[in-house]
């Protein structure tokens, strides 16, 4: 008989994090299966995500798991679809159950998860620094080249707010201390409107940029398709859901670049659908995020790991970067060294939790 779902245990976890900043909430998710087999699921929230930690856990144990048990864990695209059919929302909270069915299906067949995904495109994932924060324009520069001189190759700067000035002379500073052969991403933080983002982008044309994201708000479809029509820089939209989401964009010709999320695209299966569309369309996509915690950094590292259309640095950088050492949710962290995540070899994520009791996890990352 085959095995099948068997049991699903959720935790909500509040993790301190580094460098000043709040704590986060996490929703842990595992799925086991009768054969005593596991995979785990993870999702760091943010408010953009339509859902809080607390109403995904209510979701995953009021709705989806009647949904998941007694069924076959192997068949994640028609579970999956189950979970969609029965609410098309809550993609987050579906992401903690996608990762974890691949990392279940993982360890039941004995590969890691990139094999599941068509296999190991490259040995080792390329990463974005840690976002170089705003400052004065010298310092920002001292810490680029300092970044740079640890490896990384892609850096991010945020830029946005009235002192325009002041960011492009940001911008000049760094390209200036780092050179013309390192990539350089801007983050306006949707601070413009659509016509003054055509003045800031104008200006930033001779430092050679990889692209500039979400200079206007991430839901004005419209007003990216007309900042693109005016600016010569290529143009990222980063605030994109399902694959519908970038499908819109593609259509209407408004971003030359899109970034996705395993936890806010609604995990593996679905970005696998969405980077499938980006590379018909012949348009860029880069993933992950600043708050990802071990378990999620897993599942993007798997996902840039098996796919050659993810030519640009992983944004994952919030678990080797954000979190504490005494904060990792897993014993043996997947290796980051000199910008570069190498690919693990164990079966399913290749991460396993500090501790496998949920209700010793939640004490000690109480909610």
């Amino acid at each position: 008989m085959p095995s099948f779902v068997d049991n699903v245990e959720v935790a909500l976890l509040r993790i301190p994090r580094k460098r000043g900043m709040e704590p986060t909430e996490h929703l842990l998710v595992r799925v086991r299966a009768s054969d005593g087999a596991s995979g785990v699921g993870a999702c760091q929230y943010e408010s953009r995500y339509g859902e809080t930690a607390a109403e995904a856990a209510l979701v995953v144990q009021k709705h989806y798991t009647p949904l998941l048990m007694k069924e076959n864990p192997l068949n994640i695209e028609t579970l999956m679809a189950t979970l969609d059919a029965f609410m098309p929302e809550h993609l987050a909270s579906k992401a903690a159950i996608d990762i974890a069915l691949h990392d279940l299906k993982g360890k039941m067949l004995n590969v890691p998860v990139y094999e599941l995904l068509g296999g190991r495109a490259r040995d080792k994932v390329q990463l974005l620094a840690p976002q170089v924060s705003r400052g004065e324009p010298i310092e920002q520069a001292k810490e680029a080249a300092r970044l740079v001189g640890e490896g990384f190759k892609a850096l991010k700067l945020r830029v946005g707010g009235a002192d325009v000035e002041k960011d492009i002379e940001r911008v000049k500073e760094v390209r200036q201390a780092v050179g013309s052969s390192v990539e350089i991403r801007i983050d306006a933080n949707e601070y413009h409107t659509p016509a003054s983002a055509v003045g800031l982008i104008s200006r930033l044309e001779p430092f050679d940029l990889a692209w500039v994201e979400d200079p206007i708000p991430g839901g004005d479809i419209e007003g990216f398709a007309y900042l693109r029509s005016k600016i010569r820089v290529p143009l990222e939209a980063g605030q994109l859901g399902s694959p519908f989401d970038l499908f819109r964009y593609i259509r209407m010709g408004a971003a030359d670049c899109f970034k996705i999320k395993v936890v806010r695209g609604g995990g593996l299966l679905k970005l696998k659908k969405s980077l499938a569309i980006a590379e018909a369309a012949n348009v860029s996509v880069v993933s992950g995020s600043g708050g990802d915690n071990d378990i999620n950094f897993a599942a993007e590292v798997a996902l840039n790991g098996s796919t050659r259309h993810m030519r640009h640095a992983c944004e994952s950088t919030g678990a080797w970067f954000i979190y504490p050492e005494e904060a990792r949710l897993v014993r043996e962290p997947i290796v980051v060294k000199e910008g570069y995540a190498h690919l693990p070899e164990k079966p399913g994520l290749g991460v396993e939790l500090i501790e496998t009791d949920f209700k010793r996890l939640a004490e000690k990352f109480p909610f």
